[in-house]
């Protein structure tokens, strides 16, 4: 099998890049909507021999320049900071743009920012599924995770459930900050077929929901397998001793 190769790759940079940046991209994490986080800092070099005229340093999206040591000009071979932070307005992903404008011939240098903002209280999952059920059993428990992120306790007002499901799982009547608590949801299906339900959250900082779903099935049902994949195909390249292999789910409906 000769000639055997290895692909190498790799980025040269020019002592001639006349500005440079300490880095391409800030990621800030995970935030809670309304908090900052802590500062970080982006270094700018000057790598000419004569000196920088900087004309601005803009910031868009959710970031905010904390500090920043970069004046009006910068001396040939002297770097100066600009530190930075992420304050979410709202949950998801975020992203926002750092810009040094200058007289360099490579000017505007830009950091690409991003961050995630977090509920201050949040729930996890958001629904859950029981499958299938017999009529008049009960399934197991599954969980379900309120998280307080926020900076003060949270008041639980109370838990409330519809449909078929049911909590096994006794509350405080509040949420100390950076904690969290499990709720153990049951379904007990009433009949047979499709049966939903909501569980209900009632905080002192509003209502948190999670959907709920199972099948309620007949005690005289037939039990039917069912596989996935329904095909596997080992594809040509093997070698003799090897021992590739793939998972087929076998699932009683």
């Amino acid at each position: 099998n000769s000639p055997q190769t290895v692909s190498l790759s790799g980025s040269g940079t020019s002592s001639s890049t006349p500005v440079t940046l300490s880095a391409s991209s800030l990621n800030f994490g995970s935030v809670t909507v309304g908090a900052t986080s802590s500062a970080t800092t982006v270094t700018l070099t000057n790598r000419q021999s004569t000196s920088l005229t900087i004309s601005s340093v803009g910031i868009s999206g959710p970031f905010a320049i904390s500090s920043k040591t970069c004046g009006t000009s910068l001396a040939a071979g002297v770097s100066c900071a600009v530190g930075i932070t992420f304050t979410p307005t709202a949950t998801g992903a975020a992203s926002g743009t750092l810009t040094f404008t200058d007289t360099a011939s490579n000017s505007p240098q830009k950091v690409s920012l991003s961050g995630t903002g977090t509920a201050p209280v949040a729930v996890s999952p958001t629904s859950l599924n029981f499958g299938a059920i017999a009529v008049g059993s009960a399934s197991a428990g599954q969980t379900v995770t309120v998280t307080n992120n926020s900076a003060s306790a949270v008041t639980v007002n109370g838990i409330t459930f519809t449909g078929d499901f049911s909590n096994a799982t006794t509350w405080g009547a509040s949420l100390a900050t950076g904690t969290n608590c499990t709720i153990n949801v049951k379904f007990a299906p009433s009949a047979a077929g499709t049966r939903t339900g909501t569980l209900a959250v009632n905080l002192s900082t509003g209502t948190l929901t999670v959907a709920l779903t199972g099948i309620g099935s007949s005690s005289s049902a037939t039990a039917v397998l069912t596989l996935s994949p329904s095909t596997v195909t080992f594809n040509n390249g093997y070698t003799i001793g090897d021992n590739p292999s793939q998972t087929i789910a076998v699932t009683n409906s």
